[in-house]
């Protein structure tokens, strides 16, 4: 960490040889030791050696000297044996900290090939603060110590995919740290340690979908760091922290159910407190790679949100900071890393915009970047996943352009994902990637190999099932559960299988309801409910069965009512009812004149509940053929009559 090449060590190899040495008390090969050190060392090596010359100079002097003498010497030698045995100890707790500073707290992200080295040498210090804990009871400054080693090695087990583990190691800490608080409320050491712990194991439950225990934990850490933001507001490593609980409260947040306003809160919160922290660093790169990464976050709720513009101005300002970033520290992967999840998340933006083109650049960047990244650095997982989803947009991107191309992309994705997943068996986040790769691939294939696409769609399902049964409270494992039964009803109707197909939308519809009730401001939910509505009107109308059309068909304009194109659908297929109830032989002839009357006056109601709310303006949307049974009734004329005085007097 010098700031002269020649002054560091060449290798990160020959950073933990030196480490080892420094473990094994042996001499390392960054300085020279005094020769108090190195007489010490050798006596600690030697020490039958030690002990005879030590007997020996006993017996010499017991020899010349009297008993009271001899007797007064050993106090005060074991009087400094003591005082020695302390000063080693602070010593060597003191150089396993600076160990445990320099190595275990720097961004896993950046040096991610140090991993290895890192577990290693976190057990050492682990163990060592364990053995203090027998040999010295329970002082305050070892468990402080003790607790550290506990949490840095579950940053280190999180890191590479051992959740398991990671909570183990951060409840450790907690355990230690918790009763220095309880014994000492205003040491702040005590409570920024505190925060720490529970900031961790908020996390770890957040990726585990425990998300009422996340919540507790990270509740926990945001409130001490309040406290301890308030208490010191000049110090920027305090107000960095209430920074960053305040970034994870938020993406926590975004994954409960109706708490979207709460995560926009926070994330805007960071934000602010960032840019402070940028204003007052100058720029410090630590501070603004953070900024950059709650911009990420942001931009990503805001797409959710439906705010598209929004959404990608926070990502090219976070891209914008990342690439300055990459420019100036380019050997640190940390950068990479984050500029390829924004490239990637921009976009899925762009693509769901139409703008194919700007959508496969910014694809294609970031599968660049995670390609290296997952090259060099194979044991992070994150590297890893992040790499997949790359490969997964980029299909997603190519299924018009180049479809043979998209499904290699496809492929190659399924492939890396069902290793990750046999190596990492409790991370919930690569089966769901697997499913909707699946998912995507079954889409493609739909036009050339129906056959194969049907199996994919399966093959997803089992897995969105398990995770649903597994984790009932999480939105999007229900909507991509609904997604996929969608979609492969819409190939059974492509085989008129109608029957087949219905069944799989009447389950779609429920679990696309479920995460629409959890998270109402999620317009993508929003679409899909309409998408499923829609075509299960359309196979009812297929199966002659036209209440069950109906019925559909008018929830279409309250699941979007903004949207102009659910109106008119919702009037089309009520129209076509029409037609069905007339053609039915099994209704007396007054219930189906009824029926008839029934679907031409809500189908007119729909039309002109989007004239008055403005959204249908242009005449010639009622020249559809689809309106064609309501163009003799008096309301329907009456609607036309308004919308062309409108345009006459250019009234909107």
């Amino acid at each position: 960490m010098a700031l002269k090449i020649e002054d560091r060590y060449p290798t990160a190899l020959a950073l933990a040889e030196d480490l080892e040495r420094w473990l094994a008390d042996e001499p390392v090969t960054a300085y020279r030791d005094p020769l108090g050190v190195r007489l010490a060392r050798w006596g600690r090596r030697h020490r039958t050696a030690a002990v005879s010359a030590t007997a020996l100079l006993v017996m010499t002097a017991a020899a010349m000297t009297v008993t009271t003498v001899l007797v007064e010497r050993q106090k005060r030698e074991v009087v400094r044996q003591k005082t020695l045995a302390e000063v080693n100890y602070r010593h060597a707790r003191d150089a396993v900290d600076q160990m445990l500073t320099k190595v275990g707290e720097v961004d896993l992200a950046d040096v991610p090939q140090m991993e290895p080295v890192r577990r290693k040498l976190l057990e050492e210090a682990r163990r060592f603060f364990l053995a203090f804990l027998g040999q010295r009871g329970d002082g305050p400054a070892t468990r402080l110590e003790a607790g550290r080693a506990h949490r840095r090695l579950g940053d280190i087990q999180e890191m590479l995919g051992d959740h398991v583990g990671a909570e183990q190691s951060y409840r450790q800490a907690l355990g230690l740290h918790r009763p220095l608080v309880e014994e000492s409320p205003a040491e702040p050491a005590f409570r920024q340690d505190l925060a720490s712990d529970s900031s961790r194991i908020g996390v770890v439950l957040k990726k585990a979908n425990r998300f009422q225990e996340a919540e507790r934990a990270l509740r926990a850490a945001l409130d001490l760091r309040v406290q301890l933001a308030a208490e010191a507001p000049d110090r920027l490593d305090r107000r960095q922290a209430l920074a960053d609980a305040l970034y994870q409260w938020g993406a926590l947040m975004a994954r409960l159910p109706g708490k979207r306003r709460e995560d926009e809160q926070a994330y805007r919160e960071a934000l602010k407190l960032q840019q402070q922290l940028v204003e007052d660093s100058r720029a410090s790169p630590e501070f603004l790679r953070e900024k950059a990464r709650y911009l990420n976050n942001l931009g990503m709720l805001l797409a959710g949100d439906g705010r598209l513009d929004q959404a990608e101005d926070a990502f090219r300002e976070a891209l914008e900071i990342q690439e300055a970033l990459l420019e100036r520290e380019p050997t640190v992967p940390g950068h990479r890393w984050h500029l390829a999840r924004t490239s990637n998340n921009l976009g899925v933006l762009l693509l769901a915009e139409g703008r194919l083109p700007d959508a496969e650049a910014a694809a294609r960047k970031a599968l660049k970047l995670q390609e290296a990244l997952a090259a060099e650095f194979p044991d992070v997982p994150a590297y890893a996943q992040e790499l997949v989803a790359a490969q997964a947009n980029l299909g997603l991107i190519l299924q018009a352009r180049a479809p043979e191309e998209a499904e290699r992309e496809y492929r190659k994705a399924l492939k890396r994902l069902e290793s990750l997943a046999a190596r990492w068996t409790n991370m919930p986040d690569i089966p769901y990637r697997m499913a909707i790769t699946n998912l995507n691939l079954a889409f493609l294939l739909a036009a050339s190999d129906p056959a194969e696409a049907e199996r994919t769609y399966h093959q997803a399902l089992e897995i969105q099932d398990r995770l649903v049964a597994r984790f009932p409270d999480v939105p999007e494992y229900e909507c991509a559960l609904g997604r996929t039964l969608h979609n492969l009803s819409f190939l059974l109707c492509s085989r008129t299988d109608f029957r087949g197909a219905r069944r799989l939308l009447d389950q779609a519809i429920r679990h696309l309801r479920a995460a629409l009730e959890a998270n109402p401001r999620n317009a993508a939910y929003h679409e899909y409910l309409g998408d499923s509505l829609g075509l299960f009107a359309k196979t009812s109308i297929q199966l002659g069965e036209h209440a069950e059309a109906a019925e559909a068909a008018e929830q279409l304009p309250g699941v979007r009512p903004e949207a102009l194109e659910q109106h008119l659908r919702a009037a089309a297929l009520l129209t076509k009812c029409v037609g069905l109830a007339s053609a039915d032989r099994h209704l007396a002839d007054a219930k189906r004149r009824d029926l008839e009357k029934k679907y031409t006056y809500r189908a007119v109601k729909i039309l002109r509940s989007a004239v008055q709310q403005g959204l249908l303006k242009d005449v010639r949307a009622l020249d559809l053929p689809d309106f064609a049974p309501l163009h003799e009734r008096d309301d329907f004329k009456a609607l036309r009559e308004t919308l062309e005085t409108r345009a006459k007097v250019g009234v909107g």
